[in-house]
Formats: structure tokens, sequence, C-alpha cells
């Protein structure tokens, strides 16, 4: 015999969530999203705020980063994709958690991202020259040089690098940022007979001094 009433609709149950029954405690909400989120994407990089893509996995960083959540999200997955007007996207999601961490529950929310487009930091520097870190090819084939250019690039690309500028003198030099990927990047490049690093202190910040890292790679 079922010994528990719902204090809101008087039925009769063996199990209260936060002193309601099951069908009463669901109709809270899991989930809360603002109505229209504003972000700033890269004219030039294509990332949002300076750090990540406008992709599936950079849309779910937006929502979770603006969701309001009554209990512990467990999974949210975006239905729709909708480009309402210029630089408006209506985004549809399902969002599924524990409700108060006690009752497993899923919901459709939606919300508006607004882009906005303008420079990050980072892209901004690298137009007025900037850069942290060279890569200079040199070999006694230019047809070697060009190979391990072409690698190089890419690999930057992939780290989400960005490229200041590619002088061609006696070899090839690289200028780049950020110089935590340089490393990663060296290894890459296929052939290599020897490899030289140098490091030119560029200024200070907050007490702390700043270098520009060099590798010289020979093939």
């Amino acid at each position: 015999m079922k010994s528990k009433f719902c204090p809101l609709c008087g039925k009769k149950t063996d199990t209260l969530f936060d002193g309601l029954c099951e069908s009463c405690f669901s109709k809270e909400k899991l989930a809360k999203i603002p109505k229209k989120i504003k972000v700033f994407v890269c004219k030039n990089c294509g990332k949002i705020n300076g750090n990540i893509k406008l992709d599936e996995n950079g849309l779910k960083k937006i929502i979770r980063d603006n969701l309001e959540v009554n209990g512990e999200l467990k999974k949210i997955e975006i239905l729709k994709v909708v480009d309402k007007r210029k630089n408006f996207k209506k985004i549809e999601m399902e969002v599924s958690g524990l409700l108060k961490g006690k009752l497993e529950k899923k919901e459709i929310v939606e919300t508006t991202i607004e882009i906005k487009k303008r420079l990050c930091e980072t892209c901004g520097k690298v137009k007025g020259g900037y850069y942290e870190a060279i890569i200079q090819i040199r070999s006694d084939k230019k047809v070697k040089e060009r190979e391990a250019l072409k690698v190089i690039v890419k690999r930057i690309e992939k780290e989400g690098g960005l490229i200041t500028k590619i002088e061609e003198k006696n070899g090839i030099d690289i200028y780049f940022t950020p110089k935590k990927i340089l490393n990663r990047v060296v290894k890459k490049i296929p052939k290599i007979k020897e490899i030289k690093k140098s490091y030119t202190l560029v200024t200070k910040k907050d007490g702390r001094d700043l270098y520009r890292n060099t590798v010289l790679v020979r093939l």
C-alpha cells in the first residue's frame, strides 16, 4: 500500500522527490539559458573570443558557459541550427541530466547567438608584425626546403597557430605565433640532420623576461 501523498496533486506514492511525486517534481526546469547570447568571432582566424572555432564543439562550449543547470548536466545535443539573418544563429538543443541530482530528465531549450566580428588580440598583433617563434630551414637542395615548408605551414595551421610572414633568402624563415607549438611543429619535419635552438630577449612583462624562440633546421 502506498503510504505517501504529494502535497501538490494529492497523488499517493511510495517515493517523494523534495516532498513531491515524480510527476510534479519533474515539472521543474532542469536548465535555463539566456534568450540571446553575444559572442565575438575573429574576422581573420574565425575563432570565438580568441580561442575556439565556431563549429559544433564551439557552439556546445558557448552553451555550457551560459547554461544554468538545476542539478547535474550529463549531455548537450544540438538538434537544429538555423541562420535567422546575418550574424544570428538560432540553436535548438536537448539537455539531459539529473534534476537536482535526483531524477533523470531531458529538456528542449532554445537560444539565439548573435555574432559580432572583429580582430582577436592575437590576429591584431600578427597584422602588426608580431611573432613569437621562427623556424629557419636550411638545405643545399631547394626542393627539400620547399617540402619542409609545406609540412611546417600545414602543422602550424593544424595547431591553431598564425603565420606572420615567410622570408626566402639564404633558405626559408617562417615567423609565427604562438611559440608553445614550436616543438610540435619541428617534430613533424622529415629527415632533419641538425637542429640548433636560440632565444632572444624581447621584453619584460609583469617582471618576467619574454623571449622569442628560434630553431634552425638543417636537412
